[in-house]
């Protein structure tokens, strides 16, 4: 049974994502149908308080699911620095590479965005 308030928020709220209607969202280490965690959803949805409720209750920031993409990759694809700084500073592996051999930082090159690569290459 879930104590944390704020957890139990998150993880009820992610339950209605139709990737979970046939699982169990008990834990902020949920995962959905397709090998994505919740942590992966929160990212996608720029969820960024839901990120932190899910990193504060020990959601995997590392965890490999579609095509080996991290919440990391994610967050680099969508040029989201802030969500990148949270997944960084919470212990995101910046040198993951996916099925591709992709690392987060390739995959921000796409953007083009001197911030957000000059950020993942000091990490």
């Amino acid at each position: 049974m879930v104590q944390n308030e704020q957890l139990k928020d998150i993880l009820a709220r992610y339950q209605e994502y139709p990737l979970f209607d046939s699982c169990t969202v008990e834990d902020a280490n949920a995962i959905a149908v397709d090998g994505e965690s919740i942590l992966h959803k929160a990212v996608m949805m720029k969820d960024v308080e839901g990120i932190k409720v899910l990193l504060d209750n020990a959601a995997d920031p590392n965890h490999a699911g579609n095509m080996g993409d991290t919440p990391l990759h994610q967050a680099a694809f969508n040029n989201n620095l802030e969500i990148v700084e949270i997944l960084v500073n919470r212990g995101a592996v910046v040198n993951a590479q996916n099925e591709y051999g992709e690392t987060p930082t390739d995959l921000a090159k796409a953007h083009k965005s001197n911030v957000l690569l000059d950020y993942l290459r000091q990490h």
